[in-house]
């Protein structure tokens, strides 16, 4: 912390010593009352400086690691895509009324559709063999929420049949 002790008392001199990097200007005469006060308040000002660099810190940090946790996001976010979509096994999402919501290459050719994109304009309902098996499949879904190895006769593209063995999750999100 440094003072600028000085007789003159000229307002151009003050603001060129702040400039000049002093924190604070004190003029002659002065008691040591006043002294004494603005000693104080330049410990104030260090002490308060010196919180603020703590906290300055303490944000800095903050915003490393919450740089550091968006980008293993985005790496796991690149992982989950890659292993998504070159998958051999079919892997798609379905919303409960039906809807195909994502799907993958492999999907698709079992299908019998050339890219996934066309089987994101389908509904369950044109995938299951009947609208029947697709009910008792739905009810079986919901009682039991996980099923695994489970035979399915789909309708390809050409609606020939096809059977699958299927693992199904029933994943509730918002």
């Amino acid at each position: 912390y440094s003072i600028l002790l000085t007789a003159r008392n000229d307002t151009g001199d003050m603001v060129r010593a702040l400039e000049a990097g002093a924190d604070d200007y004190l003029t002659k005469p002065f008691n040591q009352a006043e002294l004494l006060a603005r000693l104080q308040v330049g410990l104030r000002l260090v002490q308060l400086q010196s919180s603020l660099a703590r906290r300055l810190s303490e944000l800095q940090r903050a915003v490393v690691a919450q740089n550091q946790a968006q980008e293993a996001l985005r790496i796991s976010e690149r992982r989950y895509r890659l292993l998504f979509e070159r998958n051999l096994a079919g892997v798609f999402r379905t919303s409960p009324d039906g809807r195909v919501i994502e799907c993958n290459r492999s999907a698709a050719q079992i299908l019998g559709y050339d890219s996934a994109d066309e089987v994101l304009a389908l509904r369950l309902e044109d995938i299951h063999w009947t609208r029947e098996s697709r009910a008792e499949f739905m009810a079986l879904v919901m009682a039991q929420r996980s099923l695994a190895n489970i035979e399915l006769k789909l309708r390809r593209r050409d609606q020939n049949p096809v059977w699958v063995m299927a693992n199904i999750s029933y994943v509730e999100h918002d």
